[in-house]
């Protein structure tokens, strides 16, 4: 439908929409496994962002080309709808409706930004006219006013589009002229007349309810007021005024007092875009790796001084030494004979001496610096720690930003459902960081919407079970210490857990065997994974099996926890708990095969040493009990698809972080803990805008980066469903551990899309080499072998383009495939290149489509 409305010129304004709907098509099939959907629809999303980003028309052909695309993206949904029997919605209507809906909502907005800038110039009038009025009070016996009201006018004049009120100030400005150039000196009655004016231009600017005064006969009044002073000019000039007025009855100083008090008024509100908001907090969360670091100085400056004690305490030795060595020998029969090494021995420890002494000074001036830099890292300390405080506050916003809308979705979702349903709210004043508060949204959207449709019953139900027939749902939310808790309660017929066991049975998610294990927290889980829902038919609200899968994964990504509890026939309560500010995290750096990760504090319960002994295998898994519970463990290794580190594996006692996941304990094995943290938490930069089990990325104290890991998706990795999807699975996945006999060579000035260019060649088994630029590529070509090159476009001295050119000019480089990731025009760059093997476009960067243009280039067979 949005297609047929981008044709001709006045396409243009429905090819962004175009874009956004397809850009997040793209992000929901990322999820998935149906890679022909998801190749299409990359496709058309690079089509649609070339021609917005060119001349944002779109031809007949082109149109022609992407409604085929979307042909076959149906026709293979509905293929897949058929195998699984999976009944078809018609969804045109609900489409036009969308789009009518969303050009509504455009035209809203641009009502609204059209309301501000009205309500900011009415805002700036109201407070011009305010100075105008208390400037013609002292107007009777300060003549210092006039060229102030004048420009004052002048400026009223220049921000209002009103016909009516230029035309009134242009003949106050003329009045004013005449007296600011001394013709004249206006008496009360002018006067009068003129507040009486101005009074009138405050009524038509602000738009009072009052009754406006005749534009027509204010006019007349100051024309005439204006022919009169002409008259007059003549008979009292005012150039004749300073002979005869007193200075002393002009308050020139009072005047002036006044204006010096209306020029220093402060500026109470600043609007600032949110994205400078954003760098100043990237930039504070730098502040932080800088104090971190420089207490790291300071450890290793405690060191040298300890050293340094050592080396006075050897001083002492060494006196005591010489005074021994003089009295044994002193006495001794045998001195003479050993008088000579006397000498010499005494000539070596004075040498030790004379370095000591210096040395014990050098000792003393460390010690000054290190009080110094304690008293300085104090104060850095208490800053920073302030610093970071105020900006959080900048970014937090109240819950009631979101909380305002569900009374409203609550009321029509009633309506349709036939159920009577009463929101009560309370905690909607509690503030969370902006990034929160936009997150936040949809999951709640899904759980209420799961309250009403499965946890509210109707009226007669209600009343059968002996309660009211009007249900209700609390909304609750409160701050402590550092995290928010949003609380979402029903008193509703709660959650069945035999009918979710036998749901899950029936899609087949578990096996009998599995079913008999579980514990309650295990089932009521279930609600969670991808694809559960316990409705057999589709509904409005549910059915599709989408919902609090969506929840689940939103909040782990905001590095927070959902849990469920339910009692049958009273009701069920979802509490979510999220950390108040999104910029920094408290976190446990460990380390893995030589890598160091960060893992939230918000999911690890507890840290504990076991022995190997108490590890025993349950279906094949390392388990250990922990209060009398069966808690499985994994090498964080064997997670992450990492070699086993020998530490590990020849080690008796074991370092297991216990974490709770969706009211689950699971054990992760780790090679040692370095030590918790506050880290700065940042996305993953373009091209890896994703990688599995990873949340983000940090700097630590010695500069070296540390993926933050994603312990809820971790935790969902340890999961096996119990029948395999049906689609295909990229072969590339299955020829992981035969990728090592492959070498590939990454050029990036970027030590981000380095390190995490390596995590996936790693993940994947392939053998590796990574340089900053051309310069240093060359060098290591020459001397090791690869298979494979995969270059960035922008880099300082030699460029992607010519770093290519320069290769396949070279016999010995020319046959190496090269992948080239940029941000440029792919289809202008192949022109510029035609040796090129292959374009990976930065904005359709993703870690499958990556794997799957390598594994092509290598000529898999």
């Amino acid at each position: 439908l949005l297609l047929k409305n981008m044709q001709g010129e006045e396409g243009s304004s429905y090819i962004e929409t175009f874009c956004d709907v397809i850009k997040q098509l793209d992000e929901k099939f990322e999820e998935t496994n149906f890679y022909e959907i998801k190749n299409e629809i990359k496709n058309i999303f690079a089509k649609v962002d070339f021609v917005i980003k060119s001349s944002n028309l779109m031809t007949d052909d082109e149109i022609k080309d992407i409604d085929n695309k979307l042909t076959n993206t149906v026709n293979f949904l509905n293929k897949i709808y058929e195998d699984l029997g999976i009944e078809k919605i018609d969804v045109k209507e609900k489409v036009s409706q969308k789009i009518q809906q969303d050009k509504d909502n455009a035209k809203d907005k641009q009502n609204k930004n059209q309301t501000s800038a009205h309500s900011d110039t009415l805002n700036n009038l109201a407070e011009k006219i305010e100075f105008l009025k208390e400037g013609f009070n002292k107007f009777e016996s300060d003549l210092s006013q006039v060229p102030q009201l004048y420009d004052e006018i002048k400026s009223l004049v220049e921000i209002t589009n009103k016909k009516e009120i230029k035309q009134i100030c242009d003949k106050i400005m003329e009045i004013l002229a005449i007296v600011k150039k001394g013709k004249t000196l206006p008496d009360k009655e002018i006067i009068t007349i003129l507040k009486q004016s101005l009074l009138s231009v405050e009524k038509l600017t602000l738009e009072t309810k009052e009754e406006q005064d005749d534009v027509t006969l204010v006019l007349q009044r100051l024309d005439i007021i204006k022919q009169m002073m002409d008259l007059n000019s003549s008979v009292n000039p005012l150039s004749n005024l300073s002979s005869t007025l007193d200075e002393s009855s002009l308050p020139v100083k009072k005047a002036q007092d006044f204006f010096n008090s209306f020029e220093t008024t402060s500026i109470r509100t600043l609007r600032v875009d949110s994205k400078k908001l954003d760098r100043l907090v990237s930039q504070m969360g730098e502040l932080i790796i800088g104090r971190i670091k420089h207490k790291k100085n300071i450890s290793e400056l405690e060191n040298i001084l300890s050293d340094l004690t050592e080396w006075r305490n050897f001083n002492h030795k060494s006196q005591s030494f010489i005074k021994y060595y003089d009295r044994k020998y002193i006495n001794s029969e045998d001195a003479v004979d050993y008088s000579t090494l006397s000498v010499f021995s005494k000539q070596i420890f004075s040498i030790f001496q004379e370095n000591s002494s210096k040395i014990i000074k050098l000792n003393n001036r460390i010690l000054n610096l290190q009080k110094s830099l304690d008293e300085e890292d104090t104060k850095l300390n208490t800053i920073v720690t302030q610093l970071e405080s105020m900006i959080k506050n900048i970014r937090v916003l109240p819950l009631a930003t979101i909380f305002h809308m569900f009374p409203r979705m609550i009321r029509d979702i009633s309506k349709d459902t036939g159920k009577d349903i009463e929101l009560l709210i309370s905690g909607s004043e509690t503030s969370a960081d902006k990034k929160v508060i936009e997150e936040i949204k949809a999951p709640l959207m899904h759980i209420i919407r799961n309250s009403i449709d499965h946890g509210i019953e109707t009226p007669q139900e209600r009343i059968a079970a002996g309660k009211s027939p009007k249900g209700k749902i609390y909304l609750i939310a409160k701050s402590m210490q550092n995290k928010i808790i949003i609380e979402i309660h029903d008193d509703g017929r709660g959650i069945d857990l035999q009918k979710i066991v036998n749901r899950a049975l029936e899609k087949n998610m578990i096996t009998q065997k599995e079913a008999q294990y579980l514990s309650a927290e295990q089932i009521m889980n279930i609600i969670f994974w991808p694809g559960f829902s316990t409705e057999q038919v589709v509904t409005e609200l549910s059915g599709r099996g989408v919902g609090l899968d969506i929840v689940q994964t939103k909040i782990s990504q905001l590095n927070g926890t959902v849990k469920v509890f339910s009692v049958p026939n009273q009701g069920t309560k979802i509490t979510i708990e999220l950390p108040i500010s999104m910029s920094t995290l408290k976190a446990f750096i460990v380390e893995c095969s030589q890598q160091f990760f960060a893992m939230p504090m918000t999911s690890i319960k507890n840290v504990m040493w076991i022995k190997e002994e108490d590890i025993y295998l349950r279906n094949d898994t390392k388990s250990i009990i922990i209060e009398g519970k069966t808690v499985n463990l994994f090498y964080l290794s064997e997670l992450m698809k990492l070699p086993l580190s020998e530490e590990s594996s020849k080690s008796n006692k074991k370092t297991v972080i216990l974490i709770e996941v969706e009211n689950s304990l699971m054990g992760i094995i780790v090679d040692r803990i370095l030590g918790d943290q506050n880290i700065l938490q940042k996305k993953l930069d373009p091209p890896i805008m994703k990688l599995k089990n990873i949340s983000g990325i940090t700097t630590l104290a010695n500069g070296d980066v540390c993926l933050i890991l994603n312990l809820p998706e971790l935790y969902k990795s340890t999961y096996t469903p119990v029948e395999k999807p049906l689609i295909p699975v990229p072969s590339y996945k299955l020829r992981a551990r035969e990728n090592k006999d492959y070498k590939i060579l990454i050029v990036d000035d970027s030590i981000t899309t380095r390190e995490l260019l390596k995590n996936i060649l790693i993940h994947w088994g392939y053998s590796f080499e990574m340089v900053k630029n051309p310069k240093e590529a060359f060098e290591i070509l020459y001397k090791e072998n690869f298979d494979l090159i995969l270059s960035d476009m922008e880099m300082p001295e030699m460029d992607g383009s010519m770093f290519i050119k320069e290769l396949k000019n070279t016999p010995k480089f020319k046959d190496i495939p090269v992948v080239l990731i940029t941000s440029y025009d792919t289809e202008r760059l192949a022109k510029d290149i035609p040796d090129i093997d292959a374009f990976i476009k930065k904005s359709n960067f993703n870690q499958d489509y990556l794997l799957d243009v390598i594994e092509k280039l290598l000529k898999y067979e």
